[in-house]
């Protein structure tokens, strides 16, 4: 349990059982210095906040490393731990790189509302497969526009 945590649970010891602070803090083996720690929120937070959000927009495929170096040659004194950190709070997340097979499927759904009013199976982008009956061989076709 993280240290945060046990500060929550002391907290709920002695307002609900009303203990002393040395006493919730033996039973949950959170010593007292820990308990009582603040933390000091940096001054450049919101500066380093709104950079992350800029450089996301730019870069969506970048993940917090390499906005962490991004960061660095800015001039921020910020490590992968805090840059992890603020990345995890904020809820960012890398975006999914297309796969070829969505990028390269027809966009026809059924024959009857194929744009390109071919009934012939799909190749992929612009080509269809038509089936030359007197030939008994298929033959690549362009889809016309």
């Amino acid at each position: 349990m993280s240290p945060s945590r046990k500060r929550e649970a002391v907290d709920h010891l002695e307002s609900s059982f009303s203990v002393s602070e040395r006493r919730a803090c033996r039973v949950l083996s959170q010593p007292r210095s820990s308990h009582r720690y603040e933390r000091q929120p940096s001054c450049d937070e919101g500066r380093l906040l709104s950079r992350i959000h800029e450089l996301v927009l730019q870069h969506p495929r970048f993940g917090y490393r390499r906005i962490t170096v991004l960061l660095q040659r800015v001039g921020f004194e910020a490590g992968f731990d805090r840059v992890y950190r603020l990345w995890r709070r904020e809820g960012l997340k890398v975006q999914k790189k297309a796969t070829k097979e969505a990028t390269s499927r027809c966009q026809c759904e059924s024959l009857q509302s194929r744009s390109c009013g071919a009934e012939e199976p799909c190749l992929g982008v612009g080509f269809h497969l038509r089936s030359n009956v007197e030939r008994d061989q298929p033959e690549v076709v362009e889809r016309g526009r």
